[in-house]
Formats: structure tokens, C-alpha cells, sequence
């Protein structure tokens, strides 16, 4: 879902020593095919951390001549590491680095954007003397340091989103987030108790709103913290309470997003009041991303209402957040989703993440919806919200349909089927490539027995009718 492509590189065997760690130019000599390696978003365990760029970055030392063999005699690193081993570098995937070793040496090549968006900006080889590797003119980072039995280094790499520390002991090696210190540690803790002492208490058996144990079960997982920049993101659980019959059992949980810096200071605000069926809401891990640049990580929040009570309104929460000095809001540039779901894909190999919602085209219905077999829920295909490289989205350029296309690919013969979660689709699709309404109307009219059986009307009937007449976000031609 997260991955993008790397763009290729060659080396100059050009070199400096700083301490006993190299820098060398690279250039774009030896692009890889399209099919070239792809790297996924950062998870958990490799998510960015903030460090912005200094105002005023140092010149670099200047370059000496290049060597002329590949294995030089004095015993320094290779020249080239194109036929080195690939290393395995814990998070080095998710940062846009990848590494090899050759001769008792260790290549780390960092591309120009992490998966949180952000670029390399320099390594500090020694903070006490202020030692530093910049990123080259392509805005890649490229660092060499010994790799073999004997040798320790801690180098502190950073983006214009994060930081980390590479750790370099003999021949392995491993980059940490440089942000996870105690005082952040014991604030994301602090969320993660204080949304599990809101669904402890809604359990007590004497509170006359009391959420059952085997529904608390279902609910999504609160509290959790996900690295974003210097900080973190969290989704914390505020309030939740149930009510209705066992048949009609429905929950209540308000949410709100969390920012906690690296010192452990919290900004909030209220996400979304959800009212859902027991494990009708789904809620995605969340994704930090820095859609405008600007070197602090957006949240991107994905959900999904997949039961929801009848005749209750789903609410409608911006699913892309940032955060400032005054507080923690809804992202400027963010698309307008409707509400029901929204989803966090990729529909190409840019690294940013695109947004997905059905638009009009969601509702749910109860048992008695008219048709054979009536699901919890019935959607169209999901439309697709485009990340530019400004920091907007587009609805309608050339991913979002080539999405909508293999979602729809043609106009099925018939609108009406036996499954009415099929002929929701079908009807949707239908819409996307030109069909009337008064067309759709007419077929819904003549199979009228297929979707309410021998009643006059019904839910499934009705919902459809207005889906009929709902405009699609975007239109395809055959």
C-alpha cells in the first residue's frame, strides 16, 4: 500500500574522511528500470521523527581527487560498493536508505525522500566538533564508515521531517528514532492508560450505560502512539457508553487526536462522535506523512463505519490533521470526503498517500431492508483523492480515474442481481459511465420483486432510487 520508486544512482569515487566516516558524491548514471526496487511507507517500528534543516547549513569539506582502484592500498573503503553486499539495516527501508558493505566498509545511500516525506539533509559524524555530511546537489545522502570487528560509531542522521542514530558495532548495524526519549515515552503511555480507564469504566456492571465486555472486545485499539517527526500522533478514547435492547445494541465513543511532542507536551482536538453496532467501527493504523513539505508530519486517519444503528447519521471527520504552535487541526489542503469510511492507499509510487470514500454511495440497513439477503451495508466503488506534489489532491486526474476504472471497468448487462450488494455496485458503476436516471430508475422499477419481494416499497428499494439521482464525484467513458 505504501511504496514508492527509487530513482537511480551511480558513485563518483570521490571521498573525504571526517573522523574515520566518508562522504561520496553519487549521480543519476545508473537509473533502474521501472521494475527497480520499492519501498513501503514508514511502520510503527520505522516511522519519521522531526528535525528541521539549520538556517545556515556548513559548506562541505572539499572533495580530493578519486581514487583510481576499487580496493584502494591504503587500506580506506572501495571506490564502489555497486558489487557489495546488501546489509539489512533495521529501518533503513522506511527512511529511503539502503545499505552494502565491501572491504570492511559500510555504504548507506539515503534517496531523496523518506516514506514520510521528508529529504536528508546532513549526518553529524561528531556533534562535539561539529562535523557534518551534507546531502549532495541531487539531494541524496551518501555515508561510508568501517563495518568490521573493533569498530563503534553513532552517527546522527537527519531528515527535514526527523532524525535518527545510526548505530554502527562491528558488522551490524541498525538506525533508532532519535525523538523516543522518557518524557515522550511516559506521556504516550499516559493516553494509552487514560483510554483504557474510559473503557474500563464504561464496563462497570452498575453504570446504567454500560458497554458489555464482549463488545468493549470489539472495539478499536486507543492510545497508541505513532511517530511523526520529533513527536507523535495518537487517536484517545474520551467518552464511550451503550444502550438498546440486545438486538439492537449500539455505542457511543467520542475521539480525539493527540499531538505529544518531544518533551511530552499535548495539544488535542475533537476527531469524531461515533455511533456505531459492536464492532462496527474499524479504525487503520495510523500514517504520518509531510504532504506540504514544510518538515512537520501530517496525520492521516482511515476508517470505517461498516454498522451503524438505523436512521443514525454518520459523522463526517477530516481524515488528514497537522499541527502548530496554536494547536492540532484539520489540514488545509485535505480533499472533502464524504462521510462512511475513508480509506489510505496508493494508487502510484510516489510515497504519498492517497485517500479513497465512496462518495454518496454508502448506507446501511437493517433485516427488514426487502431483499432476500440484505447486508449490513451496501457501497458503490470507492473514489479516489489524488496527493499532489503542492500538498493538495485532485478528484479527477489521471489516477483517480485509472483507480475508478479498475473498480468499474464496464457497465455491467444488468443492474439488478440477486445480491444486493452487487447491484449497488452495479448501479454506481452504471452512473460512472453515463447511464440516465431515468434509466436506472426504469430497471429498479421492473425488477421491483428482487429487491422487496411482495411489499409495496422498501429500504433497499428507496436507497437505491437515491443513489439514482446522486451526481458521481467522477464520470469514465467506455
Amino acid at each position: 500500500m505504501k511504496n514508492s520508486r527509487w530513482l537511480g544512482f551511480g558513485f563518483l569515487g570521490v571521498s573525504v574522511a571526517c573522523g574515520a566516516t566518508w562522504l561520496t558524491a553519487c549521480s543519476k548514471s545508473d537509473a533502474p528500470s521501472p521494475g527497480s526496487a520499492v519501498a513501503p511507507l514508514a511502520s510503527d517500528s520505522a516511522s519519521a521523527a522531526h528535525a528541521a534543516p539549520p538556517s545556515a547549513p556548513l559548506a562541505p569539506t572539499p572533495l580530493p581527487a578519486a581514487p583510481t582502484t576499487a580496493d584502494p592500498v591504503d587500506g580506506g573503503p572501495p571506490a564502489s560498493f555497486a558489487s557489495g553486499k546488501k546489509e539489512n539495516v533495521e529501518n533503513a527501508v522506511g527512511l529511503g536508505c539502503e545499505a552494502k558493505s565491501s572491504s570492511g566498509y559500510l555504504e548507506l545511500l539515503c534517496r531523496k525522500k523518506n516514506g514520510t516525506g521528508g529529504h536528508p539533509v546532513q549526518a553529524v559524524l561528531n556533534s562535539t566538533t561539529d562535523e557534518l555530511v551534507p546531502a549532495d546537489e541531487h539531494g541524496e545522502l551518501r555515508l561510508v564508515t568501517p563495518f568490521k570487528d573493533g569498530e563503534t560509531r553513532e552517527i546522527s542522521i537527519e531528515w527535514s521531517d526527523t532524525r535518527y542514530v545510526l548505530h554502527v558495532s562491528g558488522a551490524s548495524a541498525k538506525l533508532e528514532w532519535a525523538a523516543g526519549g522518557l518524557e515522550l515515552r511516559r506521556a504516550c503511555a499516559k493516553i494509552a492508560d487514560e483510554s483504557r480507564a474510559v473503557t474500563a469504566e464504561a464496563q462497570k456492571a452498575s453504570s446504567e450505560q454500560r458497554v458489555l465486555p464482549a463488545e468493549a472486545a470489539k472495539l478499536p485499539r486507543f492510545g497508541v502512539c505513532q511517530p511523526a517527526g520529533l513527536g507523535s500522533y495518537a487517536l484517545s478514547l474520551k467518552a464511550l457508553s451503550g444502550s438498546g435492547p440486545t438486538e439492537a445494541r449500539r455505542l457511543h465513543a467520542e475521539i480525539e487526536v493527540v499531538h505529544v511532542s518531544e518533551q511530552g507536551a499535548r495539544l488535542a482536538a475533537p476527531w469524531a462522535t461515533f455511533e456505531f453496532a459492536p464492532g462496527g467501527l474499524e479504525l487503520t493504523s495510523l500514517q504520518a506523512y509531510d504532504y506540504d513539505d514544510d518538515g512537520k508530519d501530517e496525520l492521516v486517519l482511515a476508517y470505517d463505519l461498516k454498522a451503524v444503528p438505523a436512521g443514525v447519521m454518520p459523522p463526517h471527520p477530516a481524515t488528514i490533521w497537522s499541527f502548530s504552535e496554536s494547536g492540532v487541526e484539520s489540514y488545509a489542503k485535505a480533499p472533502e470526503l464524504d462521510p462512511g469510511g475513508a480509506s489510505n492507499e496508493q494508487l502510484d509510487f510516489d510515497m504519498r498517500p492517497d485517500l479513497g470514500s465512496y462518495g454518496a454511495y454508502a448506507a446501511w440497513l437493517g433485516a427488514d431492508c426487502g431483499a432476500k439477503q440484505c447486508p449490513t451495508r451496501i457501497t458503490g466503488p470507492r473514489f479516489f483523492a489524488h496527493s499532489l506534489p503542492d500538498g493538495g489532491f485532485s478528484l479527477n486526474d489521471t489516477a483517480s480515474k485509472a483507480a475508478l476504472k479498475r473498480a468499474c471497468p464496464k457497465k455491467a448487462p444488468s443492474i439488478v442481481v440477486d445480491s444486493l450488494a452487487q447491484t449497488a455496485k452495479n448501479l454506481v458503476c452504471a452512473r460512472v459511465y453515463g447511464t440516465s436516471i431515468e434509466a436506472v430508475t426504469e430497471e429498479l422499477t421492473a425488477k421491483h420483486e428482487v429487491l422487496c419481494g411482495s411489499a409495496e416499497t422498501c429500504p433497499a428499494k428507496t436507497t437505491l432510487e437515491a443513489w439514482a439521482k446522486a451526481l458521481p464525484p467522477l464520470t469514465l467513458t467506455e
